[in-house]
């Protein structure tokens, strides 16, 4: 699975996680997820504040709505 984002405004930034052994690299550079991935009925969940916070999002649980929010900064 990759993700890009090749916006004008932005510098470009490519993620990529191999749904066989979950090794990680973003711009070619090795890393380690906090959160592994993982695989239910045929379909698989990613980290997704580990992917929004790459993507330049905050990233807030607010416990008095059980809601998360992710904001583009």
């Amino acid at each position: 699975m990759t993700i890009t984002r090749n916006a004008a405004d932005k510098q470009a930034l490519s993620i990529t996680i191999n749904t066989v052994t979950w090794a990680t690299t973003v711009n070619d550079k090795s890393v380690m997820l906090p959160t592994p991935p993982f695989i239910v009925s045929g379909k698989v969940y990613l980290p997704l504040r580990f992917i929004s916070e790459q993507l330049g999002a905050s990233v807030n649980w607010l416990p008095q709505q059980e809601t998360l929010a992710i904001t583009m900064k």
